[in-house]
C-alpha cells in the first residue's frame, strides 16, 4: 500500500497537486456528459421547430380562422385562413403579430346590449374558459355571418403565459344553405308560392288580436285538370298551374298570400278585410281568370275554376280551410266555373262534414274493434211457429258501435264510406271476420252470405284477397255465398264477371242483393247467372196494395226461375203476405225451390 500511494499519489496531496497529476481523467467524461447534453438539446430543438411547422401547417389547412391573443388583445399567432377576415387585405399572417385585433376585424356585434362587444366577452374568459357567440364580420363591402369561439389558455392571474384562442368560421354559405332549405320546405317548386297554408294560418291568427283579425280564405280548384293532362301532357298541365299563379300573385292585394294546396288547388289569405271591397272581389277575380288563355304549344286552353270563398274568424281555429274548402266542392259539384260562399247554414255542406266525421268513426272502428257483426236468418216459407228447425242459411249483417255503446244501422254509415272509397276496406275486413266464425263454428256449419259492394266487386286484387283467405282459414267455398249489391254503380262489368266466375270456380254461391231498386239490370242478371236473388224489400212490403210492385215481384220471380235462380224476398216478418197468390210464391213450397228472409230473428255472431 505505501508503495502503491508512494507511486500514485503526490508527496504533497493537495487539491492543486491531485488537479495537475489526475485532471484530466476528469475532463474526458465531463467533456462527454456535456457534449452528450449539447447533442439532445440540438434534437430537442429540431424537433420543437418540426412540430412547430408541422402545427402551422395544420392550423394553415383549416377554414376557421384561428388566432392567437395575448391578454391585451394583441396577435400572437394568426393561420392562412384568417386573411380572408380581415377588414384590409395583406399578403402574409406573419403581417399581423403584433398588431391589435380590432384593428384587424371589423365585428359587428348581434347581440341587443350595444355595449356588449367582443372585449366584454374577453373579459368574461376568466369566469368562463369557453364562449361561442354569432356575430357578423364586414369583410370589404361584404358582410358575413360568423360563428365566433373563444378559449382561455392558463390563467388570468399568470398575464406572462395566458393566451386567447380566437376562432373564427364563416357561417354565411351554412346559413344561406339553411335558408334555402327551409324556403322550399314552406315553398312550392314549381310556382314558388307558399305549402303549409294550414300552418301559415294558424300563425296568423296566433300573430293577430282575435277579436279583430277576420280575413277571407278563397280556395280555388282547376275544373277537368285531369283531362288537360289527359288530352296534352304533364307539361300542358305545369303551364296551366304556372299561368293561374302567375295571375293570381298579379291580381292579389299586397297583403294577400297565395298558396298551392295541391296539384290543382290553390288558397289564397286577405287580411283586415275590413278595408277591403271582398264581397265582389272573388268575382272579378273568378271573370279575370275566366278570360285568361294558356298558349299550349298551338292551342290556347281557356281554364275553368270552381272557387270557395268564406270570412276567416280566428276563434274558430283549424276550421278555417276547411269552410273554403267545402264552399268550392259545392261550385264544383253544381258545375264548376263559379263562386260558392260558405254558409254553415248550407245542409248539403253539413252533410258533407256528417260523412267525414262518420269516416273517421269507421276508420277508427276498424283499428279498435268497434264495427260488430250480426246475422240474419233466410228461412223457407211457411214460418215454423213451434220449436223452429235449424235455420241453414244466413246473411251476415253489419253494424257499427256507437259512443253510447249502441248499434248504429248500416244506412248510417255505409254511404259515407261508398262516397270516400273506403267500402272496400271494410269488405275486406267482413270476409276475414265472417271466415274465422266460420272456422271455429265446427261440424255443420251454416251457409253465410257476405255483401259485396260495387267497388268491392271492380277491384282488381280482390280476386287473390279472397282466395288467400280460403287457404288461411282452410274453409270450405261452398259455406259461403257471396251479395252483390247495387248501392254504388258498376261500370267495368267484365271485371265483375271474371271475379264472379273465379268463385264459381272456387264453389261459392253468388246472389243479387236488393234487386229491383238499384242500379243493376236483368241484363247483368242474365249474363251474372247467380244463385239466389233478393227481391228489394220495399217491393216485397208494397205487393199487397200496389198492383204494380206485385207485378214486378211477380216478374223478378219469373226470371230467376227460368235460370234457375232462388228467390228471396226481404222484410218479411210473417206468412201473412204469402197468402196473396204471387208466382213462385206459396207457403208449401219447399227451401230447395224458393227462399223468404225474416227479420224477426237476429243473432250475434261477433
Amino acid at each position: 500500500v505505501q508503495q502503491i500511494r508512494d507511486r500514485w499519489l503526490p508527496s504533497n496531496p493537495s487539491f492543486i497537486a491531485l488537479f495537475k497529476a489526475y485532471g484530466w481523467w476528469l475532463l474526458l467524461p465531463t467533456g462527454l456528459i456535456l457534449f452528450a447534453f449539447f447533442l439532445q438539446g440540438k434534437r430537442t430543438q429540431k424537433k420543437i421547430v418540426r412540430q412547430e411547422i408541422q402545427l402551422r401547417k395544420t392550423l394553415n389547412a383549416l377554414e376557421d380562422a384561428v388566432v392567437v391573443l395575448s391578454p391585451d388583445g394583441r396577435v400572437l399567432f394568426a393561420n392562412q385562413s384568417s386573411l380572408g377576415f380581415l377588414r384590409h387585405p395583406v399578403e402574409h399572417p406573419d403581417e399581423l403579430s403584433g398588431r391589435h385585433y380590432t384593428v384587424l376585424f371589423d365585428l359587428r356585434w348581434r347581440e341587443t346590449d350595444p355595449n356588449f362587444d367582443l372585449r366584454t366577452a374577453i373579459g368574461l374568459l376568466c369566469k368562463r374558459p369557453e364562449q361561442s357567440y354569432s356575430l357578423q364580420l364586414s369583410v370589404g363591402h361584404q358582410i358575413k355571418d360568423i360563428e365566433v369561439h373563444l378559449r382561455l389558455l392558463g390563467s388570468c392571474l399568470d398575464k406572462l403565459s395566458c393566451k386567447i384562442i380566437l376562432t373564427l368560421r364563416d357561417e354565411t354559405d351554412y346559413r344561406e344553405a339553411t335558408a334555402l332549405l327551409a324556403y322550399r320546405a314552406a315553398h312550392d317548386r314549381l310556382t314558388g308560392l307558399l305549402n303549409h297554408f294550414a300552418d301559415f294560418l294558424e300563425a296568423q291568427c296566433d300573430a293577430h288580436d282575435q277579436k279583430k283579425s277576420e280575413g277571407l280564405i278563397l280556395w280555388l280548384d282547376v275544373d277537368d285538370f285531369r283531362l288537360i293532362n289527359e288530352t296534352n301532357s304533364r307539361t300542358a298541365g305545369d303551364q296551366v298551374v304556372t299561368r293561374i299563379a302567375s295571375y293570381l300573385s298579379s291580381s292579389v292585394p299586397p297583403n294577400g298570400v297565395i298558396a298551392r294546396l295541391g296539384v290543382d288547388e290553390f288558397g289564397i289569405w286577405i287580411p283586415d278585410v275590413q278595408s277591403f271591397a271582398y264581397q265582389q272581389w272573388p268575382d272579378e277575380l273568378l271573370s279575370g281568370l275566366q278570360d285568361m288563355r294558356v298558349e299550349v304549344g298551338e292551342q290556347r286552353l281557356r281554364v275553368s275554376i270552381s272557387m270557395g270563398a268564406c270570412l276567416a274568424d280566428c276563434r274558430l281555429g283549424a276550421g278555417l280551410l276547411n269552410d273554403a274548402e267545402a264552399a268550392c266542392r259545392r261550385a264544383h259539384r253544381e258545375g264548376g266555373n263559379r263562386v260558392v260562399w260558405f254558409s254553415r247554414d248550407d245542409q248539403e255542406i253539413v252533410s258533407r262534414r256528417h260523412q267525414l266525421a262518420t269516416l273517421h268513426q269507421l276508420k277508427q272502428a276498424l283499428d279498435e274493434e268497434g264495427l260488430r257483426q250480426v246475422i240474419q236468418a233466410i228461412a223457407p216459407l211457411p214460418l215454423p211457429s213451434d220449436n223452429p228447425a235449424p235455420v241453414p242459411h244466413y246473411e251476415v249483417l253489419l253494424r257499427l258501435r256507437g259512443a253510447d255503446g249502441s248499434l248504429q244501422s248500416p244506412v248510417q254509415f255505409i254511404e259515407a264510406a261508398e262516397k270516400n272509397h273506403f267500402m272496400t276496406e271494410i269488405d275486406r275486413w267482413v270476409i276475414r271476420q265472417t271466415f274465422a266464425l266460420l272456422a271455429r263454428c265446427g261440424e255443420h256449419p251454416p251457409l253465410l252470405a257476405i255483401n259485396l259492394s260495387g267497388a268491392t266487386v271492380q277491384d282488381p286484387s280482390m280476386n287473390a284477397f279472397i282466395r288467400s283467405a280460403f287457404r288461411e282459414f282452410n274453409l270450405d267455398p261452398a259455406l259461403i255465398c257471396f251479395e252483390i249489391t247495387e248501392t254504388s254503380a258498376i261500370t267495368n262489368y267484365e271485371l265483375v264477371l271474371e271475379l264472379v266466375h273465379s268463385l264459381r270456380q272456387m264453389g261459392c254461391k253468388i246472389s243479387l242483393d236488393d234487386f229491383g231498386a238499384g242500379l243493376l239490370s236483368f241484363e247483368f242478371m242474365r249474363r251474372l247467372k247467380p244463385d239466389f236473388v233478393k227481391i228489394d224489400g220495399k217491393l216485397v212490403r208494397d205487393i199487397e196494395h200496389d198492383p204494380v210492385a206485385s207485378v214486378i215481384v211477380t216478374t223478378i220471380v219469373q226470371v230467376s226461375k227460368v235460370m234457375g235462380a232462388k228467390t228471396i224476398g226481404e222484410w218479411v216478418a210473417s206468412g201473412s203476405r204469402t197468402r196473396r197468390p204471387c208466382a213462385g210464391w206459396r207457403p208449401s213450397v219447399s227451401i230447395s225451390s224458393k227462399v223468404i228472409t225474416t227479420t224477426r230473428r237476429f243473432r250475434s255472431i261477433a
